[in-house]
């Protein structure tokens, strides 16, 4: 089938999805605006006509990877005196990102963004309800409240995926070098280099480290890399998500990630090894490419965490990447009110600090965290 062929396909066909694709958005009064104009928007979602879709285009990206934006207008019935909205028209805006898969002649949307303008404002907060960009990718979510509940549904996650809990629900899916002010290829040299010239006295004999071990070294003591930290351990990712205090006025939450279908939508092996000169190449090249990559397990606490690894040739979030939804598989969010009971949860069952970093001053930490009220401070 050639683009021309396929790109005519997708635009008829993505009419359909994109209507129900509106819909759910309004369904799930996904806008950030006041709880009396969500319900408001709720109850007349109803009344809209499914004939609202002006205009389409769909336009190539790479192979395999298309853009499109679209266009639509939402008509209500005549004005009724009880409902805000009706009579008015509402123009919709979405763009996003469709995957098409050649062998299996199978695409979908990805993610996508929502934009709406109510023709004729009602008063002010119908307009900023409304004018308000959505955004949304289409990965499942789950909230818990129940640490029992929370729990359960942890120990029922497939091995096969890999974990990553974040005591803030905000954060994003980022590496550390992502994260810094003007990320750039130069400045993990200087890094990578610095790490290395200052560690050479330390074990002469493992000199020159070699691109790759040297990354991860460097993320095992803290310092910024393209790597980010999974878990084959659901329970491991949790402990990671409620283990600090601090953020317990924030909601957490834990990812799982299905790492076979990252590498297979960037046509590579799983697992991923790195070594040799690939193994360097991905260390220092910048693409689009985000991969699941097994390192040798070179300490006790990468083996007892039970630790893989995404590497990212880009600045970008892995949540915000083409095609998110076909390997991050689920986002757990955890209520702050059950971090406290989770904690204690993960406890009994042997997931602690010490666990997770076996050596004597963890040890006596944790310790001091189950006998002493106060934490043992001294």
């Amino acid at each position: 089938m050639n683009d021309e062929d396929l790109m005519a396909r997708q635009e008829e066909e993505l009419q359909q999805q994109l209507i129900e694709l509106v819909e759910d958005w309004a369904s799930r009064q996904a806008w950030d605006c006041g709880e009396e104009v969500s319900s408001i928007i709720a109850d007349t979602n109803s009344i809209f006509t499914e004939d609202y879709i002006d205009e389409i285009t769909v336009d190539k990206v790479d192979a395999g990877k298309y853009a499109f934006t679209c266009r639509g207008e939402l008509h209500g019935e005549p004005r009724k005196d009880d409902v805000p909205f009706c009579g008015d028209t509402i123009y919709i805006y979405v763009e996003g990102s469709i995957l098409y898969d050649e062998d299996a002649d199978k695409w979908e949307i990805t993610d996508y963004s929502v934009s709406a303008e109510l023709e004729d404002y009602a008063d002010i907060e119908d307009e900023r309800a409304l004018s308000m960009p959505i955004g949304k990718t289409l990965i499942p979510e789950y909230h818990y409240k129940s640490a029992d509940d929370l729990i359960s549904k942890i120990s029922q996650l497939s091995s096969s995926l890999w974990f990553r809990g974040h005591g803030d629900v905000a954060w994003e899916l980022k590496t550390a070098v992502a994260r810094q002010p003007s990320p750039s290829v130069a400045l993990e040299k200087t890094l990578r280099l610095k790490f290395e010239n200052q560690t050479t006295f330390l074990d002469p004999a493992a000199h020159p480290l070699g691109i790759p071990k040297c990354n991860f070294l460097m993320q095992h003591h803290g310092l910024p890399t393209r790597l980010l930290d999974w878990t084959t351990s659901p329970l491991t990712a949790l402990y990671f998500a409620v283990c600090s205090s601090k953020h317990d006025d924030k909601d957490g939450c834990l990812w799982a990630l299905d790492p076979s279908q990252l590498n297979k939508l960037h046509k590579a092996e799983y697992p991923q090894e790195c070594d040799g000169g690939a193994g360097e190449r991905l260390f220092t090249e910048t693409s689009d490419r985000i991969l699941a990559i097994h390192a040798p397990y070179t300490n006790l606490r990468m083996k007892v965490q039970q630790s893989e690894f995404t590497l990212h040739t880009n600045y970008k979030s892995l949540e915000k990447s083409l095609g998110a939804q076909l390997f991050l598989k689920e986002k757990i969010i955890i209520d702050r009110k059950i971090k406290e009971e989770t904690r204690k949860r993960l406890r009994a069952l042997g997931t602690n600090r010490a666990s997770l970093f076996p050596d004597l001053d963890n040890i006596a930490q944790t310790i001091k965290d189950d006998v002493l009220e106060d934490g043992g401070e001294s």
